[in-house]
Parts: C-alpha cells; sequence; structure tokens
C-alpha cells in the first residue's frame, strides 16, 4: 500500500452541528469544537488509527498546549504534533511543548521521542478501561 501523504491527522477540528448565539439570535453554521474541548476525542483517533496502520506516521492536533499534552499523543501513536489553537493566547505555546517533551526525555533518559511513539498497548489499554 502506497500512502501519498506524508503524514496523516486523524482528528483537528471537530463539527458540532449547528448552534445559536442567544443573544444575538443567529444561526452559527460550520463552526466546530478546537483546542482542549476535542483532546480526549483526538486522542482517541489517533489511538485507533495508529492500531489499525502501525506504519503510517500520524500528526497529532487537538488541544495541545504543553508538553505532557503532546506526550499523550506521541503514546497514542503519532509521530509528530501540532498547535492550533493555543497560539491564539500565547505564541511561545510550541517552544513550551518543545523544552516539556525535551525535559521528560532527560528526566526519564529516553534517547529520542521516537523510542515513545505508540508507547500505549492497544489491548491493555483496552483491558484497562474495561475493567475499571
Amino acid at each position: 500500500v502506497r500512502y501519498p501523504a506524508g503524514v496523516v491527522t486523524p482528528a483537528h477540528t471537530h463539527p458540532c452541528g449547528h448552534g445559536m448565539y442567544v443573544l444575538e439570535g443567529t444561526l452559527i453554521t460550520h463552526r466546530g469544537l478546537s483546542g482542549p474541548a476535542i483532546r480526549p476525542l483526538a486522542l482517541r483517533c489517533v489511538w485507533q488509527v495508529h492500531a489499525a496502520l502501525p506504519h503510517v506516521p500520524l500528526m497529532g492536533i487537538g488541544g495541545i498546549r504543553t508538553g505532557l499534552d503532546a506526550l499523550e499523543f506521541v503514546l497514542a501513536g503519532s509521530s509528530a504534533v501540532g498547535v492550533g489553537t493555543a497560539l491564539f493566547y500565547d505564541p511561545l505555546v510550541p517552544k513550551k511543548v518543545n523544552a516539556g517533551l525535551e525535559q521528560y526525555l532527560r528526566t526519564h533518559r529516553f534517547a529520542s521521542i521516537g523510542d515513545l511513539v505508540g508507547g500505549i498497548d492497544p489491548a491493555k489499554a483496552l483491558n484497562q478501561a474495561a475493567s475499571g
């Protein structure tokens, strides 16, 4: 199987349907949830796609604000991460995310972030979720 894209993004902005601005009485269309609101959904998407296609490079996007947020996406199967919504309130977030990842690697003595990609065992995670 050939994959023409260099990387796949399983999730980012999640469509939330139609809404309404109550005071203005206007209908909201073509809008979606992004940032921290979709992080759990985006993590699950990355994890599921990585479990099915472990050789396809994935980019984790959705609610990444810290190095630990990015680490969760890496452990779920992302070989790269992207920061979006967080840039609206702090343009230095990418630098902080990198610093957090570097700190984690140093503290836990990993040579490379690549050593952590897909570090969650899907069968084990499902068994833990089912039992707890």
